[in-house]
């Protein structure tokens, strides 16, 4: 799979970034409720899947179809804080990037790893 993505500047991101936590945040409650955003707000599913960290050293992905997350199960019970930060930067990647994932049309696990294992030459 032949891949190049798209550069967006800092800005652009902390701009969308903050337009998703008005809507989805309106309370600016701290710590941000990622997990009821992304199941009741988002209707998408938080899925565990053993061994991911061990077997493919991710702490979580998007599902191809952006209706689940898939977090490695033990980061999930046992590290809170980098549980949620991986929650936030899959949803990160759902709103910034949701044209290029249907370009993509990642059907495997391997795909995944292929786009996430990029240079950072191959961004323009």
């Amino acid at each position: 799979m032949i891949f190049k993505a798209p550069y967006l500047p800092y800005d652009r991101i902390r701009h969308l970034a903050s337009e998703f936590l008005a809507k989805n945040n309106p309370d600016q409650t701290i710590p941000v409720p990622i997990e009821e955003i992304i199941e009741f707000k988002l209707n998408m599913d938080i899925i565990p899947f053993p061994r991911l960290k061990i077997d493919f050293n991710v702490d979580g992905f998007l599902a191809n179809n952006m209706s689940a997350i898939y977090v490695d199960d033990y980061t999930m019970d046992n590290y809170e804080n980098r549980y949620r930060f991986t929650l936030a930067h899959e949803i990160g990647h759902k709103f910034l990037h949701n044209e290029i994932f249907e370009e993509l049309n990642i059907q495997s696990l391997e795909d995944w790893m292929n786009v996430i294992n990029l240079d950072f030459e191959q961004y323009t």
